[in-house]
């Protein structure tokens, strides 16, 4: 197994170093992978660079599959990539409701595209159990799109529905719920750059300027989050990922009821906080979901539809409950026509059926059983990194009770990047654990 150099710690007394250096075509992929992700959270600021970002992933994406291929071949196996396979027959599933129905054929091929990067970034992520470049090229392009907002004048109070910027000749905003994928997910590969700060340099001025790259990124990104964008999913998972930071530098076992406890007491303090910083619009907003499910009165008219949303997804799958109404099902056959579900286990079962929602979440639990029978049996480094993934995946299946984004290039890297370092975990505590019972 090719692994970077890496302190493992399987058992309490004893910790095993796997000194095999990643050969320089894998880093060269690492570096193109977090080039591109770079220029994905840039693409969004102007059409023309999501032009550049596709050519440039067009150009990548041989060059990485071509390293990975050289690199993996007397070692590779279908069982190697066998976690995704839930995720291929989704898309076969799609495929099979486009060639049928006959839907929106461009729905369809963004997300072959996501799908396949999300294929990439594992493969390389569990073949190298490293994602630096990956985190890095996250936290240098949030502070640079920040960069252009403010320098271009644009950077102002972003609504519920659009970014009002205008970069350039681009009349197109940027949308405010992308937008806080990136920033939070700069955040957890800020927290994951920390984790590994040893590691991705060996001297101290390395280190220090990485540590104030992510210090700096977060603060930014966490700014934008709390008093630009307003959001209420993405104050959540910011919020999620603050009060589990103890939890994730942790090196010991962790108590949950004390966690517990923490959790509660943090999420009323923060809540007060929120609401005397931001009184009047902010604080409407965050309670109005709780009155529109209970059918009171509320000024927030967003929320009062998101939930009947929810009832007409819930009320299409119950009309095709196995295999669904086929690719934007819902977008076509409910009351809302050619608008989304807001809730991605909704759109999945009104579009895909209960099939559907089975094969895309095949990914998500090999992930968690995998998290599961690791993290006992780690410490040091990979413990820490363990807790990250697991705060990372809670962040995730939240966050999916909002927005349906299966197509989002962002998601699909930070998805590839937990999956790969989750297995590629798992694969060096078995190796550990044949290499015990061969003594």
């Amino acid at each position: 197994m090719l692994s970077h150099t890496q302190s493992l710690g399987f058992t309490a007394n004893r910790k095993i170093k796997e000194l095999t250096k990643v050969p320089f075509p894998l880093i060269l992929s690492e570096f193109l992978i977090g080039a591109y992700g770079f220029s994905v959270i840039l693409a969004y600021s102007n059409p023309y660079y999501n032009q550049l970002s596709n050519i440039f992933g067009m150009l990548c994406f041989p060059i990485v599959v071509g390293s990975l291929l050289s690199c993996t071949y007397r070692t590779f196996s279908v069982g190697f990539l066998k976690p995704l396979l839930g995720i291929w027959l989704f898309w076969g599933l799609m495929a099979f409701s486009f060639f049928v129905k006959q839907i929106d054929l461009s729905y369809f091929l963004r997300f072959l595209q996501s799908f396949a990067l999300l294929t990439i970034c594992f493969w390389l992520v569990r073949t190298t159990g490293r994602a630096y470049y990956i985190g890095i090229g996250f936290c240098i392009a949030v502070l640079c799109l920040f960069l252009v907002l403010m320098l271009s004048g644009t950077l102002d109070t972003i609504t519920q529905s659009r970014l009002a910027i205008s970069v350039g000749d681009a009349e197109e905003g940027l949308n405010p719920n992308i937008y806080g994928i990136m920033l939070n997910s700069s955040i957890l590969f800020g927290i994951y750059l920390y984790i590994n700060r040893n590691s991705v340099f060996s001297n101290k001025f390395g280190k220090s300027i990485l540590i104030l790259l992510v210090i700096v990124s977060t603060i930014v990104s966490a700014y934008q989050i709390v008093f630009l964008l307003g959001s209420r999913q993405h104050v959540l998972w910011l919020f999620i990922m603050a009060l589990s930071l103890t939890t994730i530098l942790t090196d010991s076992k962790v108590d949950y009821g004390r966690l517990m406890l923490r959790v509660m007491l943090g999420s009323l303090l923060i809540g007060v906080l929120v609401i005397l910083l931001k009184q009047s619009e902010f604080s409407t907003r965050l309670f109005n979901p709780i009155l529109a499910s209970t059918g009171e009165d509320q000024l927030d008219l967003s929320s009062y539809t998101r939930w009947n949303m929810i009832k007409e997804g819930l009320r299409l799958w119950v009309i095709s409950p196995l295999w669904g109404h086929g690719n934007e099902g819902f977008r076509y056959h409910s009351i809302f026509y050619g608008r989304y579900s807001h809730n991605l286990y909704v759109e999945l079962l009104a579009n895909f059926g209960m099939i559907g929602l089975f094969l895309y979440f095949s990914y998500h639990v090999s992930i968690m059983r995998a998290v599961l029978t690791v993290r006992g049996g780690v410490r040091g480094i990979a413990r820490q990194s363990i807790n990250w993934i697991l705060v990372g995946m809670i962040c995730i299946f939240v966050y999916y009770l909002f927005r349906p984004v299966l197509r989002e290039k962002v998601l699909m890297l930070l998805l590839g990047t937990i999956g790969g370092l989750t297995m590629h975990f798992h694969d060096s505590l078995l190796t550990w654990q044949r290499s015990r019972r061969m003594r």
